[in-house]
């Protein structure tokens, strides 16, 4: 009788297991269904790769998936950080954000050849966690704003750098005198360029006018 009742019990504990695999399985299905994941056909290749950071591994392998079968286009640069999640479980967004340009997109390209002239400088400011934190968000031609500080304490010419992320650095003292001067005109400023080198950062901005 004491093994009868050890098998019912035995039995019992299966059901209710493969009860919760169901369930569990229905509510990843379901969780599947209600995300809008970005086409990364046509989708601005920054939203692509923060949804591939922020969401967790099953969902990517899913989504991944189902665009394979539906045939969709998925850029090379995109496709990497597809497989790099699903093979690592993560991804350094940075890496792949400071290497796609947003310069081979159409929009950018129209916004650009407006203007006859660049300048380029090198940000300053970089040694400084507040600054390199926002910077990890920025793609290359995420479009900046360039915005005198008079209030500055340190330098009443300052000029800052400020990206859709936030503040990344300012300006070189010594061409503040000549970036005011395009400032004054029509004018595009992009994130041109990210380099970096163990715990050192560097990054460009150019300016169209």
């Amino acid at each position: 009788m004491i093994w009868i009742a050890i098998a019912i019990v035995g039995i019992i504990i299966m059901v209710i297991v493969d009860i919760k695999k169901q369930e569990l399985t229905k509510h990843l299905q379901n969780k599947i269904i209600q995300i809008k994941a970005p086409n990364p056909e046509n989708s601005h290749p920054k939203k692509v790769i923060n949804f591939i950071n922020e969401q967790d591994l099953f969902t990517i392998k899913q989504v991944f998936n189902q665009f394979i079968e539906l045939g969709i286009n998925i850029p090379e640069e995109l496709k990497y950080a597809f497989e790099e999640k699903i093979k690592n479980g993560f991804i350094k967004k940075e890496n792949f954000l400071w290497n796609i340009s947003l310069e081979e997109y159409d929009f950018i390209q129209d916004e650009i050849e407006k203007y006859s002239n660049n300048y380029v400088f090198e940000v300053k400011g970089l040694q400084e966690d507040r600054y390199r934190k926002p910077l990890k968000g920025c793609i290359i031609y995420d479009e900046l704003q360039l915005i005198p500080e008079p209030q500055n304490r340190f330098d009443k010419n300052a000029i800052k750098i400020k990206s859709p992320e936030g503040l990344i650095g300012y300006v070189p003292a010594q061409e503040t005198e000549e970036i005011k001067k395009i400032l004054n005109q029509n004018h595009k400023v992009y994130l041109k360029e990210v380099s970096e080198f163990g715990e050192f950062i560097d990054d460009s901005v150019i300016i169209y006018f």
